[in-house]
């Protein structure tokens, strides 16, 4: 609800800059947009943005914000889905392997479409983590109606497997499945599914 009012008041005074015009207002206006794009960047801030920046201050503005959150060791999902659908693949791929292990497969919403955003990127590795994630949230919360969700992120992990050379500090899949059959022995609603 705060965040909510705080938005609405942005807007007010972005409403209010524009109103009356001038060329400091344009910069007022910019300096609000930013400082929303780099709390929770997303295309359609940037977008906003992009009416009251020149071309080379994008650039910049795109720069510093990459860097920003690459200093960053915590994991923002609001911009990693940016990265990934504004950015490059690249940077995307980069900044989740640096935070895997902050990786939360609560977060399903966010994460699944992501996953899937991974894959169709050419990007197995990332995809293969997220998708780890999510089975492992459902494993541990031991929803047994949930496990036919977790095999199938399983699966899907497994085919990425198939194209993925470098592993790099992550286990291979082979290791996964004998971490989960540490972990889950005892869960033999998931294992029979799993056949």
């Amino acid at each position: 609800m705060l965040i909510q009012f705080g938005k609405q008041c942005e807007e007010l005074r972005i409403a209010a800059h524009q109103a009356i015009g001038k060329k400091t207002n344009r910069e007022k206006i910019a300096s609000i947009l930013r400082k929303r794009l780099f709390a929770s960047p997303s295309a359609a801030t940037l977008s906003k943005l992009d009416e009251y920046l020149e071309a080379s201050e994008r650039e910049s503005i795109v720069d510093e914000l990459v860097s920003g959150y690459a200093n960053d060791k915590e994991l923002n999902p609001s911009f990693l889905d940016f990265a990934l659908r504004e950015l490059d693949v690249e940077i995307a791929e980069s900044y989740l392997l640096e935070r895997s292990d902050q990786i939360d497969g609560e977060r399903y919403y966010a994460l699944a479409p992501l996953a899937k955003l991974f894959v169709e990127k050419k990007s197995p590795l990332a995809a293969t983590l997220i998708l780890r994630a999510l089975a492992d949230s459902i494993l541990q919360r031991s929803v047994s109606k949930n496990y036919r969700i977790a095999v199938g992120y399983i699966k899907r992990a497994a085919k990425l497997a198939l194209e993925i050379s470098d592993w790099q500090t992550h286990i291979d899949h082979d290791a996964y499945l004998k971490t989960l059959h540490t972990n889950h022995a005892h869960k033999s609603a998931f294992w029979s599914k799993m056949e």
